[in-house]
Parts: C-alpha cells; sequence; structure tokens
C-alpha cells in the first residue's frame, strides 16, 4: 500500500463527520504513535486500504457497520 502524497493540485478535500466515540478513538490512536499521527493521515490510510481491497476484489459490500 503506498502512501506517498501527492501535490496538492492532485489532491480533493473534503468533510466527514464521525460519532464521538469513533473520533476519541482516532484521536487516541494517533496520540499513542510515536511521533504521534495525524487524524486525517489516519483517514487517509483507511481510504486507502478501503479501495486497495476493492480494488483487488477483496471486499464484498453491503459492509456491516
Amino acid at each position: 500500500m503506498s502512501t506517498s502524497r501527492r501535490p496538492a493540485t492532485e489532491r480533493k478535500r473534503f468533510s466527514i463527520a464521525l460519532d464521538m466515540a469513533d473520533y476519541d478513538a482516532l484521536q487516541k490512536l494517533g496520540a499513542a504513535q510515536r511521533p504521534p499521527l495525524k487524524q486525517q493521515y489516519l483517514v487517509e490510510l483507511a481510504v486507502k486500504k478501503l479501495l486497495d481491497q476493492h480494488a483487488n476484489r477483496q471486499l464484498s459490500f453491503p459492509l456491516k457497520p
């Protein structure tokens, strides 16, 4: 899984809303890493993993929450 960053001109920003429990867990996960990781980076990794699994036909829908 490649996590190389693209130039800002090739990236798209958007907003998401999380349940407070998920937000707190994400914040704790990032803070527990050395060096600490930003929430945006963790979400980007999760999205990349989801898309990679879909591309490799390792993912089926609907996903269970």
